[in-house]
């Protein structure tokens, strides 16, 4: 677990103690530059936390485009933290000229993005849109290398969840609510939920989220076509909550069988070599379970020459190999590359 956890703060501070919400304002991309990179948010991050209501977030974003520079210093904290997050995702499954660049640019985002939050005083108020951003630096966190600090910055995430009653199924506490409202609601606590699945299984911690009576057969009935992924892949929403009430009920003795699970690794990591293929860097977003997989199949069977154990470190060896290509400039790939070959 340790080779999971990286020391320096995961937010570094460009912000002085007077310029307040008007000085993260300051450095926002032009339009053209946050276009491409929001589209890209929804390309290659929305599949995987369809959290966010793009018809909404589209009106708020084009709004706050059109506004006066002062107008904007009066725009909700929130928004702002919104806006720079997606930014941060969208840097990352985009092309820079050095992997270093990329890095520093998604982290600059992703430190005004938690300025704005500081703006909006978010610890004492939380809202849908300071939730939902704090999912995706939670997201931004875990694939940059920053677990430790992912797992604490969830635990805030989550309470903030529980406060809103995200937790309870809105037709039981708001009856009267927009069903647009409720569904967005029941979104909202889907990511919440499935990111600590996330975490649970990478870093090998107990999950957090363990009260909640929202219904699967709720997400799933929705006819509002307006979220971009999501509202219809009922498959992944499906073997996502599977995997969470896995997580949830078994965490504490867990019987690993080590030949299913090689099996199952397999049929995982398969998947991803093709995901890799057609969209190279892109399937990265799917990495996390292939390398846990793997972790808890790392005891090979008592025979080396066994079939499955053979066919895994086939597997392991190409991981590695693609791990390999991108070790000199990126250090979670290096931190992966090392884990992995630690199992050959």
């Amino acid at each position: 677990m340790s080779n999971l956890f990286k020391a320096e703060h995961p937010f570094s501070n460009y912000w002085t103690h007077q310029g307040g919400l008007p000085e993260v304002i300051g450095v926002l991309p032009s339009r053209e530059q946050a276009d491409i990179l929001v589209s890209k948010y929804f390309h290659a991050v929305d599949p995987v936390y369809p959290m966010i209501h793009r018809e909404t977030f589209e009106n708020d974003y084009n709004h706050f485009w059109v506004l006066t520079p002062t107008e904007r210093t009066a725009t909700d904290a929130s928004l702002v933290a919104l806006i720079f997050v997606m930014l941060a995702m969208g840097t990352q499954f985009v092309d820079l000229p050095s992997m270093e660049e990329k890095e520093q640019t998604a982290e600059f985002y992703v430190s005004a993005s938690h300025q704005a939050l500081r703006m909006f005083s978010y610890l004492g108020r939380p809202s849908m849109r300071s939730i939902q951003t704090m999912v995706l630096i939670t997201y931004f966190l875990m694939n940059d290398n920053h677990a430790s600090d992912a797992w604490a910055f969830a635990g805030i995430l989550q309470r903030q969840a529980y406060a809103l009653g995200l937790n309870r199924d809105p037709s039981t506490i708001q009856p009267n609510a927009h069903p647009l409202e409720m569904q967005q609601r029941r979104k909202v606590w889907q990511a919440v939920f499935i990111q600590d699945t996330f975490l649970s299984v990478i870093i090998k911690l107990p999950p957090t989220v363990t009260h909640n009576d929202v219904r699967i057969e709720d997400l799933l009935e929705t006819e509002d076509s307006s979220f971009e992924h999501g509202a219809t892949d009922t498959s992944f929403i499906r073997s996502m909550w599977a995997l969470a009430s896995v997580v949830q009920d078994q965490h504490e003795e867990m019987a690993c069988d080590i030949r299913a699970t090689l099996e199952a690794a397999h049929e995982a990591i398969a998947s991803f070599f093709l995901f890799h293929t057609i969209f190279d860097g892109e399937a990265g977003v799917w990495f996390h379970f292939q390398h846990r997989a793997f972790s808890e199949a790392s005891k090979p069977p008592e025979s080396t020459m066994d079939s499955v154990y053979v066919q895994a470190k086939t597997d392991l060896i190409k991981m590695v190999g693609m791990m390999q290509m991108n070790s000199e400039h990126d250090i979670v790939a290096r931190t992966r590359m090392g884990v992995l070959s630690s199992y050959l």
